[in-house]
């Protein structure tokens, strides 16, 4: 399981909205986190397996921003910690499923997820089967039963993402930056991160810090050039240094139950390798 992508995707892909002023807090409430990872897997008749991944937690939040309504920014360069993001004491959710129907397959493919801890002591739900799916046709419902004392019981449907190819990334620097393009996404709703990581150190020869940027998913962005002189620095002269491109086309789907908040994020991760 990769920590990084799978469970501090709540950080990366969600923004979550709590009030500004310090005065007007509002207070601890119940908080899902679901992802849905969209796996290739030419072995199966669909080309594609889902992993989930459901964090039952505590946070300090009114509301979550859906994708459709994140604005597009890059941040400045960051270390990239893979480190599983510390959680307060999980809630107990009942049992958690996994649930997949659409029209290409028509059967509802249904998975359990099972509570693991990791070496850190965080709780988390994942399935160890790995159903068949098929991205932008089937949607995925997460659900639970609830418990006494627990999380709310609940049942939230979402869709999936459509698959897409990244072109190749040119590094030259013209105009404002360096162009990124892939395959648009036929829903309006999705938007597409993109993380340009690198070796800072010159000497590891594996990404340890990266560039993260959120866009519209129409297929094209342009990464201003300010933010790009350490990733070009990491290019230049380092035949061993590796850089990769990160591209996430993410979706998601919140709701509320009760006090809590329940958010999925569906989503598709592409990585392209550069030396």
């Amino acid at each position: 399981m990769n920590h990084r992508t799978s469970i501090l995707a709540a950080a990366a892909l969600v923004a979550l909205a709590a009030c500004s002023s310090t005065i007007d807090v509002p207070a601890p409430r119940p908080f899902a986190f679901l992802d849905l990872n969209t796996l290739s897997a030419s072995s199966r008749s669909t080309g594609y397996v889902a992993k989930g991944t459901a964090l039952f937690t505590q946070a300090r939040i009114t509301g979550v921003i859906g994708s459709a309504d994140l604005q597009e920014r890059c941040d400045q360069p960051t270390k990239i910690v893979p480190t599983l993001a510390r959680t307060t004491t999980p809630f107990d959710p009942g049992t958690v499923t996994l649930s997949f129907h659409g029209p290409a397959d028509p059967t509802t493919r249904t998975v359990p997820l099972l509570r693991k801890v990791t070496t850190e002591g965080d709780t988390y739900w994942t399935n160890d089967s790995l159903p068949n799916m098929t991205p932008a046709n089937d949607s995925v419902t997460f659900a639970a039963t609830g418990a006494a004392g627990g999380f709310p019981a609940f049942s939230l449907r979402a869709p999936t993402v459509a698959p897409y190819t990244p072109q190749a990334v040119d590094d030259s620097v013209t105009g404002v930056g360096i162009r990124v393009q892939w395959t648009p996404s036929p829903n309006p709703a999705t938007a597409m991160q993109i993380s340009l990581q690198y070796d800072s150190t010159f000497t590891s020869n594996f990404p340890n810090a990266e560039i993260v940027c959120i866009a519209r998913d129409d297929g094209d962005f342009t990464i201003n050039r300010v933010y790009l002189e350490p990733w070009l620095e990491a290019g230049v002269d380092s035949l061993n240094v590796h850089r990769q491109v990160a591209y996430s086309r993410f979706l998601t789907t919140t709701t509320q139950v009760a006090d809590a908040i329940v958010t999925v994020v569906v989503r598709r991760d592409t990585t392209v390798v550069k030396q």
